[in-house]
């Protein structure tokens, strides 16, 4: 069973921090992470059921996580249980990458070169009181103004915004130019590379109820 999920509830599917989240809790479970709350890249966990139709199976037909390394199944309360694993991938930018860290052991590894930035904004339903039909998107929030681990808004959220700010690899212009940030900004580049962003919205209809 994970970290965050108790008998009777629906397990977490992901939580976000503002500003990135310590050194120290970065490998923790979903539970521990404390929030930097600073101006630096967000960082995300994203918890699934992992399976070979949604992993990059290894040769041995086992499913993974974001790095490709095999993930071993959850241990079950009782014999007759399915086993189920669980996969819990970290997401965030460390010097100049986007990196990720599976469950299993070993650091953080790049995954997209070149990131400076990311931000993070989460889609949240209407309330449970309020909502009838199919789950939709009722407005964002930032990972600060969604609260602690266990508030009930992360059990809302329905899609991900990923904003990302990219440098080229090489300068290619004669003189600084300018670029929106992830909010909007109009920034100057400290270079003669080219700064661009990119944004994601990420539908997430698996964990609608």
């Amino acid at each position: 069973m994970p970290a965050d999920e108790s008998p009777g509830s629906r397990p977490m599917a992901l939580f976000a921090c503002q500003g990135g989240v310590s050194a120290d809790t970065e490998a923790a479970p979903m539970s521990e992470w404390h929030c930097l709350d600073t101006s630096g890249p967000d960082a995300l966990i994203v918890r699934y059921e992992a399976d070979l139709h949604n992993t990059l199976p290894t040769v041995d037909h086992e499913p993974t996580d974001c790095l490709g390394h095999h993930v071993d199944p959850a241990p079950t309360d009782t014999p007759d249980a399915r086993p189920r694993t669980w996969v819990d991938n970290r997401f965030a930018v460390k010097a100049g990458a986007l990196r990720c860290k599976g469950p299993g052991l070993g650091p953080a590894q790049p995954m997209l070169d070149n990131i400076l930035d990311m931000k993070i904004q989460l889609g949240l339903s209407a309330a449970p009181a309020a909502s009838s039909g199919p789950a939709r998107v009722a407005h964002y929030l930032s990972p600060h103004d969604m609260g602690p681990v266990g508030d009930a808004r992360w059990q809302r959220v329905r899609a991900v915004r990923i904003c990302l700010l990219i440098r080229s690899l090489t300068p290619l212009t004669e003189a600084p130019t300018t670029y929106l940030d992830c909010e909007g900004h109009t920034q100057t580049a400290p270079t003669t590379h080219l700064y661009r962003t990119y944004t994601q919205t990420v539908l997430l209809p698996n964990v609608a109820p």
